[in-house]
């Protein structure tokens, strides 16, 4: 989003129709959190900042997962110290835990290495928690997997992918919407650069998987990836 307070009704909406959001915000700051937690109070609110996004041109990393609280999950956050990616574990007494990751992976003006920085770090995140718990990454990964290229960034998020088995939405079949998640303002520019990668023996228990495309560009040039899921909670 271009900042939280510019898509109130938007956000609110989107809201309305989940257990858990994850959120990724280039100025995602202090104030952006005061505000979501004012209107999204019947959400556990939980996230990482960079303390000088305000003084970047083009932002920073900023990532918040909402997780509804009548689901009545404790909360346990994971110990990840990074602008880019945060996470949370679900924990529930009747059944098995959930670690949720989201990420805000560094885009093009990054170089290739600043980029699989990142991923190892990912990778070391999801190592550790998926050997206790079925662990979900999601977020901007600023990486189109559908693209031809040969780039050492989508080789370096594919590996991540294949090598742990998990499989990423919206790429699987049964989509409703555009190819592509985000657009410039004359949808002259599109890609594919925001997922859900879910382990290979949950991709069957999606039932609704959905690219919403009812966001204006004022208030993201992002679409909100939408996924139901039958999970045993």
């Amino acid at each position: 989003m271009r900042g939280a307070m510019y898509g109130t009704s938007y956000f609110q909406s989107v809201l309305n129709e989940s257990d858990v959001r994850l959120l990724t915000e280039h100025w995602l700051n202090e104030n952006n959190i005061s505000f979501l937690s004012t209107f999204a109070d019947n959400f556990h609110l939980i996230y990482s900042i960079y303390i000088n996004c305000n003084n970047t041109i083009n932002g920073s990393g900023g990532t918040a997962i909402l997780v509804c609280k009548s689901l009545n999950f404790k909360l346990q956050n994971l110990n990840i110290t990074n602008d880019r990616m945060y996470g949370v574990k679900l924990c529930s007494d009747k059944y098995y835990d959930i670690c949720l990751i989201c990420v805000l992976l560094p885009f093009t003006k990054f170089s290739s290495d600043v980029y699989m920085n990142y991923i190892d770090e990912l990778c070391t995140c999801y190592d550790t928690y998926s050997e206790d718990c079925t662990t979900i990454v999601g977020g901007d990964c600023n990486i189109d997997l559908t693209s031809n290229s040969t780039s050492s960034k989508l080789t370096c998020f594919t590996n991540f992918l294949n090598d742990r088995n998990l499989c990423s939405a919206p790429l699987l079949q049964g989509r409703v919407g555009p190819k592509y998640t985000f657009r410039s303002k004359d949808f002259t520019k599109r890609s594919l650069l925001d997922y859900i990668c879910v382990p290979e023996y949950l991709s069957n228990d999606i039932f609704t998987l959905e690219i919403k495309s009812n966001c204006s560009y004022e208030v993201s040039d992002h679409y909100a990836v939408f996924v139901q899921m039958n999970i045993d909670l």
